[in-house]
C-alpha cells in the first residue's frame, strides 16, 4: 500500500498530525493536509488523491459534506469521513455522499488503519474487475470517448470544449450512457463505475 494519494482535511492540526502518524504506518506516504475548504479545493485539483479523510465538522461555512460533493465535481475520489457529531441527521446527510466508511470520534489510531486498509484494498479490487460483455455494441463513438476523458478526471465543462460540445450535450451523452449501462440515478454512478474499470476503460 505504498504511496498511496492520501488527503486529510481537518482544521485541528493536532489530530490532522495524528491522522497522518497513523497512515504512515500502513506505508500510505504520499500525504496532504488541509486546513480549510479552499486549500482542500485547491490541493485536490493538484494533488487528485485517491482517497480523502474529511472531518465534517470544519469551523468555517461549508461543512465536509459540502467539499466533499465539491471533491468529486473534481474527480473521482472514495471518502471515510470522520467527526465528533454522530446524530442521525448527519450520519444521514453524510451516507448521502456515499462514503467508503465513517468514524466517531475520538477513535483509536487501529481503527483509522483499519478503516484506511479496508478503503485502499476497495479501491484496488475495482480497478480490476472487468468491462461488461457487449459493452462496445452498446456505445456510440462520441460515448466511448466520453468515457476515456472521465478515466482522464476530466469534468463535464472539461470534456465539452475538447469535444466541442455544449455541457448540457455532454450532460445528455452522460445520462444515455448510464440507461446503457443500468446506473442508477444517485450522482457520480457514472464516475465510480469508470473507476472501477479504469483499467480497461483503453479497450472502449
Amino acid at each position: 500500500m505504498t504511496n498511496r494519494r492520501i488527503l486529510i482535511i481537518e482544521d485541528e492540526m493536532i489530530i490532522a498530525r495524528d491522522i497522518e502518524r497513523c497512515l504512515k504506518e500502513v506505508e500510505a506516504t504520499d500525504l496532504r493536509i488541509a486546513n480549510s475548504s479552499l486549500e482542500a479545493l485547491e490541493i485536490a485539483r493538484q494533488f487528485r488523491p485517491e482517497l480523502v479523510l474529511l472531518d465534517i465538522n470544519l469551523k468555517e461555512e461549508k461543512d465536509g459534506v459540502a467539499i466533499a460533493r465539491a471533491i468529486r465535481n473534481i474527480l473521482h475520489t472514495e471518502i471515510i469521513y470522520i467527526t465528533a457529531h454522530g446524530n442521525p441527521s448527519t450520519i444521514k446527510k453524510a451516507l448521502n455522499t456515499q462514503p467508503m466508511n465513517y468514524i466517531i470520534k475520538p477513535f483509536s489510531r487501529d481503527q483509522v488503519k483499519v478503516a484506511v486498509k479496508v478503503a485502499l484494498q476497495n479501491i484496488d479490487s475495482q480497478e480490476h474487475l472487468g468491462l461488461p460483455s457487449g459493452l462496445l455494441n452498446k456505445l456510440t463513438p462520441a460515448e466511448r470517448k466520453i468515457i476515456r476523458l472521465i478515466a482522464k478526471n476530466k469534468t463535464s465543462v472539461e470534456i465539452a470544449e475538447l469535444l466541442f460540445l455544449s455541457p448540457k450535450t455532454v450532460e445528455n451523452h452522460r445520462y444515455h450512457i448510464c440507461k446503457k449501462l443500468k446506473l442508477s440515478a444517485v450522482k457520480n454512478s457514472l464516475i465510480r463505475w469508470v473507476y472501477a474499470h479504469k483499467s480497461k476503460i483503453g479497450e472502449i
